[in-house]
């Protein structure tokens, strides 16, 4: 995650999901931090990410059901948009950054935008690329993913993808960011996301109801290690926390919960702790830095307003 900011991603995840819930969530979480800003924008959002330049600026993408909004953080009381990438209307669209581009996919049929953010208070380039080559050169078609996940090593990772990879696609954009070459194609099973850390893949396999772990040491040949039942069994969201081998799962269902499971040894996976929340059809579940953070279907009110922060969170 060369060149953004854990903090930042940190920030923005807590921000964005704050206005997604309800009023009351927000006043008890308010009281850890301070509102610098908030911008409004004429489209429903889906998906928010960081980015830090060389010079230390800070940036927002936020993904929209019309495309993708760039701020300039400089400022944090005045966010300035940068650009707006107009895209196919999707209700979905999910971003990731690869060292100096942003990765965005949808399911609205655009391929893979690549954003080039090297100068983004120059210009910031993009393209919608949907033609891929692997590694003997084959040329191969992606009309959409469902989701996206970057590695460490700037590995990207398509999942739920149309018309190839619907397991995961895994792309190589460290020679030519804006023709990032396939360098392995799942079809095995359709998986909603993958989560990627230390040559380990992670999978949601939604229908299946499980998550599975693959080895990814040699990541044109990735290897099924095992799996396992989620409560629910509709496994829908995935996360490995980066100090100890605890992977959280969240099933895409009514009163499910979040699952926390010991994979210490992949092939004996021991479930730690589970969580019920008074709360139906939560979406999904992400750790970050040392927060669960979880996504209420029922309280995914999709304000047209994302706030900025800059100021400490008192992590109690």
């Amino acid at each position: 995650m060369t060149k953004i900011s854990k903090y930042l991603l940190y920030k923005l995840n807590i921000l964005y999901i704050i206005v997604l819930i309800s009023n009351v969530l927000y006043s008890q979480i308010s009281n850890h931090m301070d509102l610098v800003s908030q911008v409004k924008i004429p489209e429903h959002a889906s998906s928010i990410w960081g980015y830090t330049d060389s010079s230390g600026i800070e940036y927002a993408i936020l993904g929209t059901e019309q495309g993708v909004r760039i701020y300039s953080l400089e400022v944090p009381s005045s966010p300035l948009e940068l650009k707006f990438i107009q895209c196919t209307p999707s209700a979905w669209r999910e971003l990731k950054t690869a060292k100096e581009y942003a990765y965005v996919v949808t399911e609205g049929g655009d391929g893979l935008l690549i954003i080039d953010l090297r100068n983004p208070m120059d210009s910031i380039p993009y393209q919608f690329v949907k033609t891929f080559k692997n590694l003997n050169g084959d040329t191969f078609f992606v009309h959409s993913a469902h989701t996206l996940y970057v590695d460490e090593k700037n590995y990207i990772y398509l999942s739920g993808a149309r018309t190839i990879g619907g397991g995961f696609i895994i792309l190589d954009p460290n020679q030519d960011p804006f023709n990032p070459v396939i360098i392995n194609s799942n079809e095995d099973q359709y998986m909603h996301e993958v989560h990627a850390y230390h040559d380990t893949l992670y999978g949601a396999e939604l229908f299946n109801g499980v998550f599975s772990i693959w080895d990814l040491k040699d990541r044109t040949k990735p290897v099924r290690i095992s799996d396992q039942i989620t409560s629910k069994t509709f496994t829908h969201s995935v996360w490995i926390e980066k100090n100890r081998p605890i992977l959280y799962t969240a099933d895409e269902v009514e009163a499910a919960v979040i699952e926390a499971w010991d994979i210490s040894d992949p092939l004996n996976i021991k479930k730690q702790m589970s969580i019920k929340l008074r709360m139906e059809n939560h979406l999904l579940s992400y750790p970050i830095m040392y927060f669960i953070i979880m996504i209420n279907y029922m309280f995914r009110i999709i304000q047209k307003v994302f706030a900025f922060w800059i100021r400490r969170i008192l992590i109690i």
